[in-house]
């Protein structure tokens, strides 16, 4: 069912859209498997991270306007629901 839904095409790589879901969520346990760094954490840091939170805050959201739509479609697809039509909000001019 999820795959007659969120078909997903091959990329110029090669790789499927899950086998490239599957090597990222891989490659995230193994980061977030790392041991203690032992670090210093200076004052600087704080815009550092400060910096890293609005630069990730805006590419989720220029993801979310590209592909905002499509992500709707499948998860209203997953559910059984039918994604409502732009067609039916507009009243044709009399």
């Amino acid at each position: 069912m999820i795959l007659k839904v969120c078909k997903g095409k091959q990329g110029i790589d090669g790789m499927s859209k899950h086998s490239r879901i599957l090597t990222a969520l891989l490659a995230m346990a193994y980061i977030a498997d790392a041991g203690p760094a032992h670090a210093y954490i200076d004052p600087g840091m704080g815009s550092l991270l400060l910096q890293g939170a609005v630069g990730g805050l805006a590419t989720f959201m220029v993801v979310m306007r590209l592909y905002g739509a499509k992500a709707k479609r499948c998860i209203l697809g997953l559910l059984g629901r039918a994604p409502a039509q732009a067609d039916q909000n507009t009243h044709a001019p009399e």
